[in-house]
């Protein structure tokens, strides 16, 4: 990072994937409010319809101005400003980001991702090389092709190049319709789900969490729909947890088979331990973990703690609410806490004995979106109290959906090499992309204002 914003990333990749990939770069998270995109590039040709979305140079919105969408309806704009594609995702698909905004835009110079045409956002730049497109932030999940995942019985893995695994996550599915086959994934969080696919030869399967009742999930679909979140599960109480899902080599009566397809695991882990980089400490902070005492009970078995008034924790946050997890015991004190800049509230963290993971402080019924909360060493303490010492173990995040289809913000994706030979917008595979190994590559993006 140079002192006037300039972040230059490199990046080397040791082992290229087996397969066809989209493209190959690095993807920065930009905030939610992202809307505007404006560039400069070297086109194929020195003249573009004003509306052409492989114009030289120009600015999209995320959204369109105007117009209402309607099946079978003629449109009164340029298919640039679409944001449903009814050949691809038929009369019922979600609507989209305006295909001028979220297709490529090959061989840039500059490109400025802004919120509003002059706020703040980022700008990449090239020597032309680079090809840069936006697109939604999708969940944290875990690839049916992990090695997390343990697989028993006869499954086949299969990528781009089997010539189905077209709309699936990352490109990969695992099936088998051998009964009693499983697919085990041990992780750490409060929730777990199974993203499968809906076909017409998919049968049923079992699903359990750490042993308990099995659930049944049938798979069948008239038509392949792949990336489809088949299963959640109840909510768990924060720390490891197995899920195993289970071929029955059972159907129902209209489906041509009984496999079971393992795309991929959406793991819910709500929980911001302490000593994660997103919080930010001023003041003297001291952070213990396991190598010394009085830290097992924790989360983690970290605790960062601190006595000196006028000492602040931060973390910012995405969700409608947040819970702030501390040990309480006979040396600590007052802490004062703070969610948006808004009132504080005094918080007592004394007990007679130590406490590991109570929840000191619950602020619900927020917005959906990013929010700041702000723990406060007050340097006080009531009279029972030995010390001063405010102690923070973690903080949990609370949402509106525990398995959201996208995550919060903005991916702005810098690519040096793509698969497509001219500007497009999708999923293409031809020509295949092939990397040496040890290919490596540079992004620059400046951070503005």
């Amino acid at each position: 990072m140079s002192p006037r914003g300039l972040l230059t990333t490199t990046y080397t990749i040791a082992n290229p994937p087996s397969g066809q990939v989209s493209d190959v770069g690095v993807r920065y998270v930009l905030a939610d409010g992202t809307d505007t995109l404006s560039w400069q590039r070297d086109a194929q040709w020195t003249v573009y319809p004003d509306d052409h979305i492989g114009r030289a140079s120009g600015t999209a919105t995320r959204g369109r101005p105007a117009g209402a969408d309607g099946y079978r309806t003629k449109p009164d704009w340029s298919w640039s400003q679409d944001t449903h594609s009814y050949f691809l995702f038929g009369k019922d698909g979600a609507a989209h980001w305006t295909n001028d905004f979220r297709s490529t835009k090959a061989q840039v110079r500059v490109a400025r991702a802004t919120t509003g045409q002059a706020g703040p956002g980022v700008q990449v730049e090239s020597d032309g090389d680079d090809s840069v497109r936006l697109a939604p932030m999708e969940p944290a999940l875990i690839d049916d092709a992990s090695t997390d995942i343990v697989y028993t019985g006869a499954w086949t893995h299969a990528d781009a190049s089997a010539g189905y695994t077209a709309g699936d996550l990352f490109g990969t599915e695992s099936f088998t319709d051998a009964a009693g086959a499983t697919a085990e994934l041990t992780f750490t969080g409060t929730a777990v789900g199974l993203y499968s696919a809906r076909a017409d030869n998919l049968g049923i399967v079992k699903i359990s969490v750490d042993g308990g009742p099995a659930e049944t999930v049938d798979l069948y679909g008239p038509g392949k729909v792949p990336a489809q979140l088949a299963f959640r599960s109840a909510s768990l109480a924060y720390g490891r947890h197995t899920v195993k899902v289970e071929c029955t080599g059972t159907k129902n009566a209209s489906s041509k088979g009984a496999f079971a397809l393992i795309d991929a695991f959406q793991v819910v882990e709500p929980v911001i331990d302490n000593a994660s980089e997103k919080v930010v400490y001023k003041g003297s902070w001291t952070h213990a973990d396991s190598t010394g005492t009085g830290s097992d009970g924790d989360l983690g078995s970290t605790e960062s703690f601190s006595r000196s008034a006028g000492d602040t924790a931060t973390v910012r946050f995405w969700g409608t609410g947040v819970r702030v997890v501390c040990p309480k015991g006979p040396n600590q004190g007052i802490a004062e806490i703070s969610v948006d800049g808004g009132p504080a509230t005094e918080v007592d963290l004394y007990a007679p004995g130590k406490r590991f993971q109570q929840r000191a402080f619950e602020r619900t019924g927020l917005t959906e979106g990013e929010h700041i909360v702000r723990v406060r060493v007050t340097g006080r303490r009531n009279a029972a109290a030995t010390d001063a010492h405010v102690v923070l173990d973690a903080f949990e995040t609370l949402t509106s959906d525990l398995f959201p289809h996208r995550a919060p913000g903005v991916a702005l994706i810098v690519s040096a090499r793509i698969n497509y030979p001219d500007l497009a917008w999708g999923n293409y595979i031809d020509p295949a992309i092939t990397l040496p190994a040890g290919w490596s590559g540079t992004a620059r993006v400046r951070l503005l204002p």
